[in-house]
């Protein structure tokens, strides 16, 4: 099965944390409007990392050339839309770590949750490289993503907060639990085995349910990992300063003031010469 495919696609819906919230677009629009100045008549070349709505009609510079680059084509096709977007925008299928696009042919790369999105350190790695190529001199990466903690939580922990009531999105939760579990491996969790712990811990899921609302799709994402391969993988904060260390030098890092969002830092870059 293709975690990012048609089912996806179709169980897909804005969500708290999971989706940037206003002030994360405010971050993404202040960082292009106050980072970036092009000589008169040269648009502003942009590129999104997937097809995040609230980023891709956000804000931008008059004439800015949009491109979303995507690895699912359901993705795209369910999610995608033209409305609201700068003329011309459009969105093209392709691997983050080998970009269809040529060397230094982007002015500016906005993402949200891009390194919260691969499976390893490897791909980590090839992501950040290839945003350093097809950045010109000097572009601008900016980006939100959810990070581990250091040290890791509890899994115990984890489990009496879902249990309290106190565990927010179920989406949120399952990325705190494989970051939990990964620890400080660095190798990131199989998603069977997360499925397996919360058989263990949760079983049919009643208890919950009466508690977060049946409708949660989270619930239907821990089921989808029974058997399910890939793996889930993150980054602290430090770890992924330090991957784009060699590449970028760092233009801000904001922390998000809505609840849950020392997880969710935000980083502007620049590419280094």
């Amino acid at each position: 099965m293709d975690y990012w495919g048609d089912t996806y696609a179709r169980n897909w819906c804005p969500r708290p944390l999971v989706q940037p919230a206003p002030e994360d677009v405010a971050f993404f629009e202040n960082c292009v409007l106050q980072n970036i100045v092009m000589p008169p008549q040269v648009p502003v070349r942009a590129l999104l990392l997937g097809v995040t709505r609230a980023i891709a009609a956000m804000r931008w510079p008059a004439g800015t050339d949009l491109v979303s680059l995507d690895w699912s084509e359901p993705v795209i096709r369910r999610l995608w839309h033209d409305e609201g977007v700068p003329a011309g925008a459009r969105p093209i299928r392709g691997d983050w770590r080998e970009m269809p696009l040529a060397t230094g042919c982007r002015t500016v790369a906005l993402s949200d949750g891009s390194y919260h999105s691969i499976t390893s350190h490897e791909d980590g790695v090839l992501l950040t490289r290839e945003l350093a190529r097809v950045l010109a001199p000097g572009g601008l990466f900016c980006t939100r993503n959810f990070v581990a903690t250091d040290p890791p939580e509890r899994i115990d922990d984890l489990f009496d907060e879902l249990y309290g009531g106190k565990a927010g999105s179920l989406h949120v939760f399952r990325w705190r639990l494989a970051a939990a579990m990964q620890g400080r491996s660095g190798k990131g969790v199989p998603r069977h085995d997360i499925w397996r712990l919360w058989q263990s811990r949760v079983g049919d899921a009643a208890a919950l349910k009466a508690i977060y609302g049946d409708a949660d799709r989270g619930f239907v994402i821990f089921e989808r990992f029974r058997n399910l391969g890939g793996r889930l993988f993150y980054y602290t904060l430090a770890e992924l300063e330090a991957l784009c260390t060699g590449a970028f030098e760092r233009v801000a890092l904001s922390v998000p003031t809505y609840p849950g969002g020392a997880r969710f830092p935000r980083l502007a870059l620049r590419a280094r010469g």
